[in-house]
């Protein structure tokens, strides 16, 4: 192996990664919600956005709206909670 300069890892790395979570099947198994979560630069917690997908397609449902899926209400019907802290 050749080597390398290894770069310390700094906050705004870890603040460009966004990872999945809360992953739900609608009740038929037509669509896929989750969320996608990354680190709030300003605050202590994290950002979220909901995410569904439907015959492999990802379309992103919020945007800036820190918003947390809760649950299938039917087998189209998403209910969401979005916090209102800011």
């Amino acid at each position: 192996m050749k080597d390398r300069k290894l770069k310390p890892v700094e906050i705004t790395d870890i603040c460009q990664y966004r990872f999945p979570e809360n992953l739900m099947y609608s009740p038929d198994g037509t669509y896929l919600a989750f969320q996608t979560a990354a680190a709030d630069q300003k605050g202590t917690g994290y950002h979220r956005d909901i995410w569904v997908v439907k015959d492999g397609a990802p379309v992103q449902m919020t945007a800036s709206l820190n918003s947390t899926a809760v649950l299938w209400a039917d087998d189209e019907t998403l209910l969401i909670r979005r916090s209102t802290e800011d």
